[in-house]
């Protein structure tokens, strides 16, 4: 599924957005306080905000990279299935073996196309996988039926249904990421906060030390909400699963001669 800040063009517009509540917050503080010559008084509670916009920011930064990992898990799970499959049809007869190394071989092949296509396209290959695999099932039936290798079809099943369940997980995994609504609730208390944090600043008057420090925020909210969006989107993020795993399982696979 596809959200909004999922866009290309949205963290540009979210950037020019965090940076114009900050500069709120400075107008609102010089015309209402520093040009009336009005004082401020802290309350307390201005810190205990932006600590808990930190925790929620921390949170959800924890549960993009724990959705991250889990995608790179499955990767390697997929691979070990893929190797687990190939070693174990090479104790098999000639024809299984054979069959067994272009099936893994086509399987890879729309894997690694599927890892490196959009998001609008993805579907088209998981249906040629799909095809794939139902193809290889039939195949699966014929051994037993032919009286010579009837006993090898439920070994080479197993391997099969072993290898269906990774590849599944590892297919719907892409799907699972943060709630829309905590992106939500983190991207307008960001605004909020910067707000607030420009009105704080813009107190004193725009002094050098009150503009590094609203340039500080701006930069470490920045920096992580684009880190956070990028692990959250497994489908254009710079933050995507590593495949070098099932690149050098294909690799092996093509220059093996067994």
């Amino acid at each position: 599924m596809q959200f909004y800040f999922d866009h290309p063009w949205y963290f540009f517009v979210y950037a020019v957005l965090l940076v114009g509540s900050v500069a709120g917050g400075f107008a609102l503080a010089h015309y209402q306080f520093h040009s009336k010559q009005r004082d401020w008084r802290p309350t307390g509670t201005e810190a205990a905000i932006i600590g808990l916009f930190g925790l929620m920011l921390s949170f959800t930064f924890l549960a993009a990279h724990n959705a991250t990992r889990e995608r790179n898990h499955m990767v390697h799970e997929h691979a070990d299935a893929i190797a687990n499959m190939r070693r174990n049809s090479l104790l098999l007869p000639e024809r299984i073996k054979n069959d067994t190394r272009q099936f893994l071989h086509a399987h890879l092949s729309i894997q690694l196309r599927m890892d490196s296509t959009r998001f609008d396209r993805r579907e088209v290959v998981h249906d040629r996988m799909e095809g794939l695999m139902g193809g290889f099932v039939s195949q699966v039936q014929g051994y037993a039926a032919d009286s010579s290798l009837a006993m090898h079809a439920p070994a080479v099943l197993r391997d099969l249904n072993a290898l269906s369940s990774t590849y599944y997980r590892s297919y719907y995994g892409y799907e699972e990421r943060i709630p829309r609504l905590m992106i939500d609730l983190l991207l307008f208390s960001s605004m909020l906060i910067g707000l607030l944090v420009g009105f704080m600043n813009g107190i004193g008057g725009v002094e050098l030390r009150q503009m590094i420090t609203s340039l500080l925020f701006l930069v470490i909210v920045l920096f992580t909400i684009r880190t956070v969006l990028d692990m959250n989107n497994p489908y254009r993020g710079g933050i995507q699963p590593e495949q070098e795993n099932l690149v050098r399982l294909l690799e092996s696979l093509r220059a093996s001669g067994r």
